[in-house]
């Protein structure tokens, strides 16, 4: 072991991965668009197999009703992690600017 009992946070990378949140909320509420206009039709499984697109709509409808939930989760937790990087980068100023100083007399 090296000693080193601390950790580190690169508020640059959280700062890109919220940005990488903020694109998968993008695909998500494009995923919605695209599921809420798209149905199956009812001859997709052939004659006999007839009811498995109906008993799938309800699985469908109730995943389309979720995904907006969804989006707005991952963009508040691409708010979050910027919030955090941006707490980061504030105590480590003030971090920095306590070194600077020297000890209090």
């Amino acid at each position: 072991m090296t000693g080193d009992s601390g950790f580190q946070a690169q508020a640059a990378a959280i700062i890109e991965h919220a940005g990488i949140v903020d694109e998968v909320a993008a695909q998500v509420g494009q995923g919605r668009s695209a599921a809420s206009v798209v149905h199956m039709g009812r001859d997709a499984y052939g004659f006999l197999c007839k009811m498995i697109p109906a008993l799938l709509e309800e699985v469908q409808d109730s995943t389309i009703s979720a995904l907006p939930e969804a989006a707005d989760s991952l963009e508040r937790s691409a708010d979050d992690l910027r919030t955090t990087a941006r707490n980061y980068s504030a105590a480590d100023d003030r971090t920095a600017t306590a070194f600077r100083s020297g000890p209090d007399r």
